[in-house]
């Protein structure tokens, strides 16, 4: 298991930009894999789709590093992240994804750690499983994940008109 070498898989979606990872997390349907795939065939801002429904993700020296690498079995060989990209990108920020409300326009906010430190034991893939120990591990990662990734709240219209209004509030507040 990876977790036993210390990296956690994450119940998510990921990008890159700049040379770091911008995650999506979120319950099933709230439109994680269509963001990412959004972004990266109309991104203005250079972005390339790296992982779709499961994201590793490693701490070193207390930095989260999302794995680029790990198969993609929902992506086609075509659109893999290439041999030739860095091994590891550092994790810029981590978006929660929230089903719409139709009363709301596009919203971004930042959470407080408690609330991410739930969102990340539960979108952690197979967390259930651990024993005593690796539970513990996991929590140790949580901890330096939320300690060191912006974490916000992303809700808006799911229609084309509203993407590149979120395309560019997550490219600010990344």
């Amino acid at each position: 298991s990876l977790a036993l070498q210390n990296i956690f898989c994450l119940h998510a979606s990921a990008v890159e930009h700049n040379n770091k990872a911008i995650l999506f997390l979120g319950k099933s349907g709230v439109g994680k894999s269509t963001l990412a795939e959004y972004l990266a065939i109309n991104s203005n801002y250079k972005i390339k789709r790296i992982a779709d429904d499961i994201v590793p993700v490693k701490i070193e020296n207390s930095i989260a590093y999302t794995l680029p690498h790990f198969p993609q079995l929902k992506l086609s060989n075509d659109i893999q992240y290439s041999d030739d990209s860095p091994s590891k990108l550092s994790t810029s920020a981590i978006y929660i994804l929230e089903k719409y409300n139709r009363r709301k326009s596009v919203e971004i906010k930042t959470l407080k750690s408690a609330e991410n430190m739930l969102t990340l034991i539960s979108n952690t893939v197979a967390s259930r499983l651990y024993d005593k120990e690796l539970n513990q591990k996991h929590l140790d990662f949580c901890s330096h994940v939320v300690g060191n990734v912006a974490f916000n709240e992303i809700t808006y219209p799911h229609n084309k008109q509203t993407l590149t209004l979120v395309e560019n509030l997550i490219i600010e507040n990344s």
